[in-house]
């Protein structure tokens, strides 16, 4: 079957350039919407007649911003039609029409989306003849993207806003001190920020429903990812796409403490990508995207950006990603550190740290806390979309953390929470926990007496489906471990005739050892209500072992087999008594 893929991605992520290495890789055939609207002669007809100033050769960004939507409307369904025949005579297997789904004008402030589902499908007497098998949505950190549209956020634009500014609020804004112009072009800058965050927050909004319209798989793709995933993943519509969720919080604490990640990060989160791939699953990972890294000090955001999370390749034929032209600091450390505006210059210039007064600090934080809440937000909305769209988790060492932690780290608890609320609901998919053997030795430690009482409502349960017994009998038994004579003083003590007391004698052990199973169960896997068949464990040594378990984590992501690696039998070394009785 012959594949028909459409490509979007917001402004800024380098579109051109993705496609073009995924298009090499899939031997497609490519086809660009918007590069097709600028060879149409009608544009510069349509320029010309409302006496727009323009050069050549012509870009979108001139066309939306300029012309109204209505002409940029047929523009674009007559580029797609022209695209569509020139796929529709390629004799290459997989086919790629890419483009953007949300136009900007400038001119008029105005978002807006073009995109006519019928216009996807090209047809002849009566019949189909391309259908889009799949719509794939790149996206790329907003730095990057920022960097990449050096146009259309112009500094040139600075000294008109300021002049706004001068009517708005009555100032001259050529006399304000270095620190004043400082606050109020960092002000502009966010303002860029939040408008391109808005931007690309509606391209997937489009692009989910427009799959679901055409009945075609939909998949977001940060570009920071390995090619090859995603090459297997459009090549073949059976191919299982699941989503990795883990901890990142702590592990980027631990780089901006000490300046070095860890090796959870760099010797193995950033290997599971292509580990799995080989194993025939598309795993999509939450740290293809990362911008929330603010430095702070002194209880402020300083304006400073801490390290990204480590590419998965320094190779960039090897990711869809091209880093932007001049850019050398892939972390924009200091993007939105402050800048003031030279009237005579024409330019801006970063402000020295001795220049920096209380007040410019306080203005600095405040505007990136809004910033800051708008990355959070879009967080939590991406990496819902990623599980919506995959077939099931894996959850990676979710105790994972400098110290102890009793709990799942707080994204990985909201990701397994959204996959609980979807398979109650019916879908079967998948998750899959994997554990380090020393994570879940911190992890009960870091408890400390909540197990006993949790151990014990464990054991209550267990012998209730047998026996009418309180819980308070239990509790004490529970306490007594191990000690045959303690525990007769407690079932003598009890009102218990003398068979049963024989039965829960001989059956304690036994009880003793499931109850510690059970319990250690619901740790691993969140405490998630589902069907057990859904929900596989893993409590591994290393890394190296999860390497030698990939195909069977695969095997059971797709068929739901085997469901772990029979920790179980490992239960006493796992769990040992004194966590309990101590």
């Amino acid at each position: 079957m012959k594949e028909y893929i459409l490509v979007f991605a917001p402004p800024g992520v380098g579109l051109s350039k993705a496609v073009e290495k995924l298009a090499g890789e899939l031997d497609a055939e490519l086809a660009d919407i918007e590069g097709e609207i600028k060879k149409d002669p009608e544009i510069r007809q349509a320029l010309e007649a409302i006496r727009a100033t323009f050069l050549t050769p012509i870009n979108m960004e001139t066309l939306t911003h300029n012309l109204p939507r209505t002409v940029i409307s047929k523009l674009w369904k007559d580029s797609v039609a022209r695209c569509l025949e020139k796929l529709k005579d390629s004799d290459k297997s997989v086919r790629i029409l890419s483009g953007h789904l949300i136009y900007y004008s400038g001119k008029r402030s105005e978002f807006y989306s073009v995109v006519d589902r019928d216009c996807f499908f090209l047809k002849a007497v009566g019949q189909v003849i391309l259908k889009p098998t799949c719509v794939l949505l790149l996206i790329d950190d907003i730095y990057d993207m920022y960097t990449r549209l050096p146009d259309l956020y112009s500094p040139d634009q600075i000294e008109s806003f300021l002049r706004k500014l001068q009517r708005d609020i009555n100032i001259d804004a050529s006399m304000l001190s270095k620190d004043r112009l400082s606050s109020l072009t960092f002000g502009w800058e966010v303002r860029n920020l939040l408008h391109l965050l808005s931007w690309r927050h509606l391209e997937p909004i489009v692009a989910e429903n427009l799959a679901l319209q055409l009945g075609a798989r939909f998949l977001a793709w940060p570009v920071k990812q390995f090619i090859e995933p995603i090459k297997s993943y459009l090549k073949n519509s059976e191919a299982t796409a699941i989503y990795l969720s883990h901890p990142i919080t702590d592990p980027r604490n631990e780089r901006n403490e000490s300046e070095q990640w860890p090796a959870f990060t760099t010797n193995e989160i950033n290997k599971l990508q292509e580990t799995f791939s080989a194993e025939g699953i598309t795993l999509v990972m939450p740290t293809g995207i990362d911008e929330l890294r603010f430095q702070v000090r002194n209880h402020q955001y300083t304006g400073v950006l801490e390290a990204r999370w480590p590419l998965v390749s320094a190779e960039e034929t090897k990711i869809l990603y091209s880093r932007p032209d001049n850019v050398q600091d892939i972390h924009y450390s200091t993007l939105l550190k402050p800048q003031y505006w030279d009237f005579q210059e024409k330019n801006l210039f970063p402000l020295g740290e001795n220049e920096y007064t209380q007040a410019l600090r306080s203005e600095v934080n405040a505007f990136l806390q809004v910033l800051v809440r708008e990355i959070e937000a879009q967080i939590s909305s991406r990496d819902f979309l990623f599980i919506y769209h995959t077939k099931g988790l894996i959850v990676y060492r979710p105790y994972y953390a400098k110290e102890p932690r009793p709990t799942f780290s707080g994204g990985v608890d909201a990701e397994v929470r959204l996959w609980e609320d979807i398979v109650q609901l019916g879908e079967q998919r998948f998750i899959a926990f994997v554990h380090f053997k020393n994570d879940v030795t911190s992890m009960l430690r870091s408890k400390k007496e909540g197990i006993l009482q949790e151990f014990t409502d464990t054991v209550w349960g267990l012998l209730a489906k047998k026996y009418y017994i309180g819980r308070n009998t239990i509790a004490n038994m529970v306490e007594s471990r191990g000690n045959i004579t303690e525990i007769e003083n407690i079932l003598n003590k009890a009102n218990i005739a003398q068979t049963d007391r024989k039965k829960l004698k001989t059956g304690f052990c036994e009880n003793w050892k499931q109850g510690k199973i059970e319990l250690l169960e619901k740790y691993l896997n969140d405490t998630v209500e589902v069907e057990e068949k859904l929900t596989g464990v893993w409590i591994l040594e290393n890394f190296d072992l999860l390497r030698a378990e990939a195909k069977n984590i695969a095997n059971f992501l797709r068929s739901g087999t085997p469901r772990g690696n029979t920790w179980e039998e490992q239960i006493e070394s796992l769990f040992p008594d004194d966590l309990i009785t101590t």
